[in-house]
């Protein structure tokens, strides 16, 4: 059975996603639309308008075409929005990439997109020239000054008057953001200019949800490289013409104190920033008055948490759910008018479908059984990028490589259920996980927890290029080591992941510092390319990053 939005479908325009965020920057000339955080220093919407348009005309003149890939290797600045919509509105691709990476990592993405020209900041310059030495990339920008390195604010001293390019929106790929995931490397997701801007007149036209308007301050403590900093928070604020207020770095302390000054009336956070919020007490001392609305995603947060952040802020905490594939909001918890439902990922967008299968069968389930949750939608992304073919040709979606399928109704193998007024709420993530980061907080609840557990499954060692001086790391310990309950402690750690003394990882992804987590399903047969398992092995699946058989659980309660 077919759920569709109870939203009324919206009316999505061709135009360029930098012409859509920048629909009300004439009007709004002398309203900040970006404050760097930690200096103050602001960018008022005329200023983001002519600054993208210098940048845009500064590219050009270094050769930089329609089709061509740019790199933005950085935190958070006022100039990563300037950059992304530049380089937008010459048809080019931005591949965002997670400013933590390694050189390899770093390289790895470089070489996969086709990445021509990169731009980072002072502190990463010796390692984005290292990895950018190693794949081709032809030019390295810097923001700010560092020696032997190109200023970006060189491409702002030419006149604003960048050439007209035509862009067809439904084709021509504007973000290669990479999903990370549980097996294999990070895949790149090809989205496109309509992709972005279904996806922002969905999140606008979204009934009851009262969210990003043009009187909001926004605060940007989450990554710009990840779908949900990029999308939901940076472009989603400006096309509304609210003020962002950016964080390089996220410290609990230093984004209360920002709440505080900038009157921050919505904070879109994680799961661990709420409960940060609920245990710290420096929160209880701060006035945080202003905030009108907390919006959490990226993973489930439980109900009686978001409920002790809400009683203790004096506003709604809701969720939403989504995906990069599916650039990434498909469903908003409302804000207003309806009860609050907190644990809830909330009701579908507009111009939006979905429907949840069995796993095993992929035959439909009736309201309150479990599944797999598939989505259709403009905002699905055309085609989830294979080694060396991310790219495509000129900027538009290329031919789907083999194993891949275009689809307007993508299997997001992800689990979830129906509720009898479509609402759902996630029970749990149960992934058979290897954190592609650092330390175990990125794991799924459960793998957390049990990792946490049992001593002998994780790995907690010095990383000099993260700067995180972790706890001496404990020996895998032999069978039954360590264990509670008589249990074996290394039942808990993948046959194929073992502690390397050499590379203080666990598994054989040298330099990636591994975390296992239990394996908490029979291993199937694996796909090519890791990216699905069991009966659809072979093909792609909308996120290929997780394993549909232990992806989520979301366990819907009617109403």
């Amino acid at each position: 059975m077919i759920t569709r939005s109870t939203s009324p479908d919206v009316t999505i325009p061709e135009v360029s996603i930098t012409e859509y965020v920048l629909r009300h920057a004439e009007r709004l000339g002398d309203k900040p639309a970006l404050i760097d955080g930690p200096s103050g220093r602001t960018i008022t919407y005329g200023q983001l308008r002519e600054g993208i348009r210098r940048a845009a005309a500064g590219l050009d003149g270094r050769g930089f075409r329609k089709g061509d890939v740019f790199a933005i290797y950085s935190p958070n600045v006022p100039e990563y929005a300037v950059t992304f919509n530049a380089v937008a509105s010459l048809g080019g691709i931005n591949t965002t990439i997670n400013p933590l990476y390694t050189v390899d990592e770093l390289a790895n993405q470089l070489r996969d997109s086709g990445a021509r020209m990169m731009v980072t900041v002072p502190p990463f310059l010796d390692k984005a020239r290292e990895a950018g030495a190693r794949t081709g990339v032809e030019e390295i920008f810097v923001f700010g000054t560092a020696e032997g390195a190109r200023p970006f604010a060189e491409l702002l001293q030419g006149p604003p008057t960048p050439p007209p390019v035509a862009i067809d929106p439904r084709r021509d790929v504007v973000a290669l953001p990479y999903s990370s995931g549980t097996m294999g490397l990070p895949k790149g997701v090809m989205l496109t200019h309509h992709n972005l801007v279904a996806n922002l007149c969905q999140c606008e036209g979204m009934e009851n949800f009262d969210g990003f308007g043009e009187r909001d301050v926004v605060i940007a403590a989450l990554p710009f490289f990840h779908i949900y900093g990029l999308v939901v928070i940076m472009k989603f604020t400006l096309a509304q013409g609210g003020t962002l207020v950016t964080m390089p770095r996220f410290d609990l302390l230093e984004f209360v104190s920002l709440i505080q000054k900038h009157r921050v009336t919505i904070a879109p956070i994680v799961p661990p920033i709420v409960v940060g919020m609920v245990k710290h007490p420096a929160v209880a001392q701060a006035d945080l008055s202003s905030l009108r609305l907390v919006f959490s995603g990226a993973a489930p947060l439980g109900e009686e948490m978001a409920r002790e952040l809400s009683k203790k802020l004096g506003c709604p905490v809701v969720q939403g759910y989504g995906m990069t594939e599916a650039s990434p909001v498909t469903h908003l918890s409302p804000t207003r008018n309806v009860p609050m439902r907190p644990g809830s990922i909330g009701r579908v967008v507009p111009s939006t479908e979905v429907k949840i299968t069995d796993v095993a069968s992929g035959e439909a389930l009736d309201t309150g059984r479990e599944g797999e949750l598939l989505i259709r939608g403009p905002q699905a992304h055309q085609v989830q990028g294979a080694p060396g073919r991310a790219r495509g040709a000129r900027g538009a979606a290329p031919d789907p490589p083999r194993g891949a399928r275009r689809r307007r109704h993508p299997q997001g193998g992800r689990g979830g259920g129906r509720g009898a007024q479509g609402v759902r709420r996630p029970e749990a993530r149960r992934r058979r996980a290897r954190h592609e980061g650092r330390g175990d907080h990125g794991l799924g609840r459960g793998a957390r927890r049990a990792a946490q557990a049992h001593p002998a499954s994780r790995v907690h060692r010095p990383d000099p290029q993260v700067g995180l001086g972790q706890d001496p790391a404990p020996h895998a310990g032999r069978p039954g080591e360590g264990a509670r309950g008589g249990e074996l402690a290394e039942s808990f750690i993948d046959p194929r992941d073992r502690y390397h003394p050499a590379r203080g990882t666990l598994g054989p992804h040298a330099g990636r510092r591994c975390c296992t987590a239990p394996a908490l399903q029979p291993r199937r047969e694996w796909a090519d390319h890791g990216a699905a398992v069991g009966r659809r092995a072979g093909n792609r699946w909308c996120s290929t990053n997780t394993v549909p058989s232990c992806a989520t659980t979301c366990a819907v309660r009617p109403g």
